[in-house]
């Protein structure tokens, strides 16, 4: 669930999920992903690249939070959600939460 746009602290979704021995988190708002050997490991690596996008868009001009998304395309979604083995035990849902960045 995306905070309103005024708001200095937005919370946006991950999944993640598990591919053989890898794990892989996507964030649904930003469409970045990370990679980790564990489900924490890929989460707080997303958490990194999400820190690193936002801290990017901010120093090129776009201040507002609605100025950063850019969901995941409906077919990539659907392509993440059918990998995994099995896709029901591997998916986990987690919140992105942007409570360290400063928004105008």
């Amino acid at each position: 669930m995306t905070m309103p746009s005024n708001s200095a602290e937005h919370t946006l979704t991950a999944l993640v999920r598990q591919d053989d021995d890898q794990w892989t988190a996507l964030c649904l708002e930003l469409d970045i992903a990370a990679h980790g050997n564990s489900p924490d490991e890929a989460f707080h690596a997303l958490q990194d690249l999400v820190h690193q996008y936002v801290t990017h868009m901010r120093a090129t001009g776009r201040r507002r939070f609605s100025e950063m998304l850019r969901p995941v395309p409906p077919d990539a979604l659907a392509e993440f959600l059918a990998g995994g083995e099995p896709p029901s035990s591997s998916l986990v849902q987690r919140e992105v939460s942007t409570a360290r960045f400063a928004y105008a």
